[in-house]
């Protein structure tokens, strides 16, 4: 029996993007390739903003942070929107979860 894995992300979990994918800016949208399976993602703008910010790890709360100083958004929608979002690339492996003890 195939156990399903629990992606629920908590406040300080610590997000950074996953190896194995590249991406390319055009206009205000980024497009990931992973050239492993030959899947490709488009990003929105606020995708986009994420996905740079995880050049380094954030935690949830701090992505959280930015994104409502950024655009007028309140921050209960916020809330629940990126972490819609953040599992849904945790989901389908475009990022991790950094585990702060042993850095991977």
């Amino acid at each position: 029996m195939t156990e399903e894995r629990d992606f629920r992300i908590s406040a300080n979990s610590l997000l950074t993007k996953s190896e194995g994918y590249i991406y390319n800016e055009i206009d205000d949208e980024i497009v990931i390739l992973n050239v492993n399976k030959g899947t490709y993602y488009n990003l929105s703008k606020v995708g986009s903003d994420i996905w740079i910010l995880l050049e380094k790890p954030h935690t949830f709360i701090q992505i959280v942070n930015y994104l409502t100083s950024k655009y007028a958004v309140e921050l209960d929608r916020c809330i629940n929107e990126t972490s819609e979002y953040l599992e849904h690339l945790l989901k389908d492996g475009l990022i991790k979860i950094k585990n702060e003890e042993t850095g991977v």
